[in-house]
């Protein structure tokens, strides 16, 4: 839902309200346990909902979360970011500006 509101409608009026939802359902899981087993769809959910919740007070969980599972998956380089996030969902023009 996150990717639909922000990519494809453009719409961020919904999109910290759908951040809130998922970080309080993160918080109740074991990061670390998804981090080994799913860790390239972790690290696309902490990359959609850190752009949903940019300009929010939920921006600083986001950001660290999402550098914690980079430095997890020992991804430092955009083009090695960006390999992984685009297995799932990926529009180059509008996700590409926001990774840098």
């Amino acid at each position: 839902m996150v990717f639909a509101e922000l990519v494809l409608l453009d719409d961020i009026s919904n999109a910290a309200v759908l951040a809130a939802g998922i970080k309080t359902t993160l918080e109740i899981t074991d990061m670390e346990e998804s981090m080994q087993h799913k860790s390239e769809l972790m690290l696309w959910i902490l990359f959609m909902d850190y752009i949903a919740a940019f300009e929010t007070e939920l921006n600083t969980w986001f950001r660290s979360s999402f550098a914690w599972s980079l430095s997890l998956q020992n991804l430092n380089h955009f083009e090695n970011v960006r390999g992984v996030l685009i297995e799932f969902l990926w529009l180059e023009g509008a996700l590409n500006q926001r990774l840098w």
